[in-house]
């Protein structure tokens, strides 16, 4: 598993717009009154706004913090779609929007989670790169996308990992911790150098697919999207980083 700080087709699935907008306005309304607890508490209240808000989110083994979320994979924004095998592949997979919240919180504000239905033996040399939309990462990726090749595409990546299994599949766990705004996040999945199989498993290929879950994202988009729209407005976030400012002058 990873922490970031800010520093072809796939059918999207949406959960119940009115079940998210009911949601959200729930949550916004304990915010502000956990929020102000803590303003005017302290520590105490602190810890307590976490853990009703966040859940008691756990630290350190992946299989801890994978444990953690899939109970909320069933609510989660999804990309799902087919792996591309040719000899050298760079692959646009969509993204998601994560919200932020205050720096006094020390959670992330969601987690990304791919897995892929495939054997090992074709994992050589995958990479996924996560590129947020800041100008030195995604926005110098795309300005020269289709002339660049794959490694010089890495360079502009704000996190790139090798896969690891998780319940024997190979995947990737990456927990995002924003607390300046609502950003968005490109999953490029890439094989810098050597195809997805041997020469001879492309004689007989599998079909690989992934998915790709958005825990707690706001929105998402899909491949053939490399300028997606403007992130939703996250209340909680605005409310998190207003009270924090508000703690400051009270203590």
């Amino acid at each position: 598993m990873e922490s970031f700080d800010e520093m072809g087709s796939a059918p999207l699935l949406q959960p119940p717009q009115t079940l998210c907008t009911t949601r959200r306005i729930i949550c916004s309304t304990l915010a502000v009154c956990a929020l102000i607890a803590f303003a005017i508490a302290g520590t105490s209240a602190l810890s307590a706004w976490k853990i009703a808000v966040n859940g008691d989110v756990p630290y350190g083994l992946p299989e801890n913090e994978l444990e953690f979320i899939e109970s909320q994979l069933s609510n989660s924004l999804r990309l799902t779609g087919k792996l591309s095998n040719s000899t050298e592949t760079v692959q646009h997979l969509g993204g998601f929007c994560f919200g932020h919240n205050s720096p006094a919180l020390h959670t992330p504000v969601g987690w990304i989670y791919l897995v892929i239905e495939g054997d090992w033996q074709n994992m050589n040399n995958l990479i996924l790169a996560l590129y947020d939309d800041e100008a030195v990462h995604w926005q110098s990726a795309q300005a020269g996308w289709d002339e660049s090749s794959c490694n010089e595409k890495l360079r502009y990546a704000s996190l790139r990992m090798m896969p690891r299994a998780y319940h024997g599949k190979p995947g990737f766990l990456i927990s995002i911790l924003g607390h300046v705004m609502p950003r968005h996040w490109h999953l490029v999945l890439m094989k810098c150098g050597g195809p997805f199989s041997t020469e001879e498993d492309l004689l007989m290929p599998t079909e690989q697919h992934y998915s790709a879950w958005g825990v707690r994202a706001l929105s998402q988009w899909g491949p053939s999207e490399t300028w997606p729209a403007k992130c939703p407005k996250d209340i909680m976030g605005d409310v998190s980083r207003v009270v924090w400012k508000l703690r400051r002058y009270v203590s």
